[in-house]
C-alpha cells in the first residue's frame, strides 16, 4: 500500500527542508515539496523531524550469548537509541579463525531485528594477502585493526597487502587497545595512511554512536543505508520537535547524542513508539557493501 509522509522536515547533513514522503512498497518513491496531486493514505508529520534510520557500531562481540540477553542488549542499546542498521564486529586473531567465527556470528544474527553488516577485527600484524582473501570470500569488507600505539601501523609493511588489496577492495578502520580514542591520535593516522594509499577511516569509531554519512560513504555503506533516497529502503527515524533544543536562527537542532527517536521505521515496520520497542526476531537482514566507483578512491598501485 502506498502512502505520503506529508509536511515532514526532513533532516540532511546539518540542514533542513519541508518535504512530502511517497512510500510504496517499503521504499522511498518520490520526494517533493508537496505531493498534493497524488490521491492516497497522508500521514501529517508537521509536528515531527525526519532523519535517515541510523548506523552504529554494535558494542557487542560476544559469541555465547543467551537469546534472552541478544534481546535484551538488542532492544535497550540498538533499537532504543533509533538504529535501523549496524555493524557487527568479529574478533579474530588469524585468517584460519575467519570462516569458523563469521559461521557462528551469522547462527546468532539469525535473530537479528534491525540490518547488519560484519566486519572483523584483528592484531595489525595478522593483515596478510591471505586474511584479506579469506576476508572477502566471506563478503566482509570492513577490517578493523588492533593498534597499541602509532609505531604498530607505522612500522607494518602495508605494500605487502597491495595486491590483495586492488582484487579485494576493503576499508580499514583504527581500533585502539586499552587506549582513549582522541583526535591526536587519530591525525597521525591519516595523515601516514594517506601516503600509503590503503582506504581507510580517518579515525576510530565510537560504540552505539550514529556514524556519520560522511564516514558512511568512505566505508561503502551510504548510499545503502543511513538516509533517506529515493528508491531506498524506507528507513527513518522522527523526532518531535519539542525535544529539541532550538538554534539561533530558530530552528531544530538536532544533536544525535542527547536526542533519542520519538518513532523508528525500518523498511516500513515499527521498530520503536514512543517508550514501546518492538523487537521482531529475523526482520533485519545481513547487508554487503559494493564498491561504487563513484564512491570509492582507486587504490595506488605506485
Amino acid at each position: 500500500m502506498a502512502y505520503i509522509l506529508d509536511h515532514v522536515l526532513l533532516w540532511r547533513e546539518g540542514k533542513t527542508k519541508p518535504a512530502s514522503i511517497l512510500i510504496e512498497a517499503d521504499r522511498f518513491r518520490m520526494i517533493r515539496s508537496q505531493l498534493d496531486r497524488f490521491h492516497c493514505m497522508k500521514v501529517n508529520l508537521e509536528d515531527y523531524v525526519m532523519t535517515g534510520g541510523q548506523v552504529m557500531l554494535d558494542s557487542c562481540t560476544e559469541e555465547d550469548q543467551s537469546f534472552a540477553s541478544f534481546k535484551e542488549h538488542m532492544k535497550n542499546n540498538v533499537l532504543g537509541r533509533g538504529c535501523t542498521c549496524f555493524i557487527s564486529i568479529i574478533p579474530v586473531n588469524r585468517s584460519k579463525e575467519i570462516a569458523v567465527k563469521t559461521a557462528k556470528r551469522r547462527q546468532i544474527l539469525i535473530n537479528a531485528p534491525a540490518d547488519h553488516y560484519l566486519a572483523l577485527k584483528c592484531p595489525i600484524k595478522s593483515l596478510t594477502p591471505s586474511f584479506i582473501y579469506e576476508a572477502k570470500k566471506q563478503q566482509i569488507s570492513l577490517i578493523f585493526a588492533e593498534l597499541n600505539n602509532e609505531s604498530d601501523y607505522q612500522s607494518f609493511t602495508w605494500p605487502w597487502l597491495r595486491d590483495a588489496l586492488y582484487l579485494h577492495p576493503v576499508t580499514f578502520i583504527p581500533f585502539w587497545n586499552h587506549r582513549e580514542p582522541n583526535p591526536k591520535l587519530d591525525r597521525q593516522w591519516s595523515a601516514f595512511m594517506g601516503r600509503t594509499g590503503i582506504p581507510v577511516l580517518p579515525h576510530s569509531i565510537h560504540p552505539l554512536q550514529p556514524l556519520k554519512i560522511a564516514d558512511l560513504r568512505i566505508l561503502g555503506i551510504d548510499p545503502e543505508k543511513g538516509r533517506v533516497r529515493l528508491n531506498g529502503d524506507a528507513d527513518y527515524n522522527l523526532f518531535t520537535k519539542n525535544t529539541l533544543s532550538d538554534s539561533v536562527e530558530t530552528k531544530p537542532h538536532l544533536d544525535y547524542d542527547n536526542h533519542i527517536p520519538t518513532i523508528s521505521i525500518q523498511r516500513g515496520r515499527v521498530l520503536k513508539a514512543g517508550q514501546a520497542v518492538f523487537f521482531k526476531p529475523g526482520f533485519g537482514e545481513e547487508k554487503h557493501i559494493v564498491i561504487r566507483s563513484s564512491y570509492s578512491s582507486p587504490l595506488s598501485l605506485i
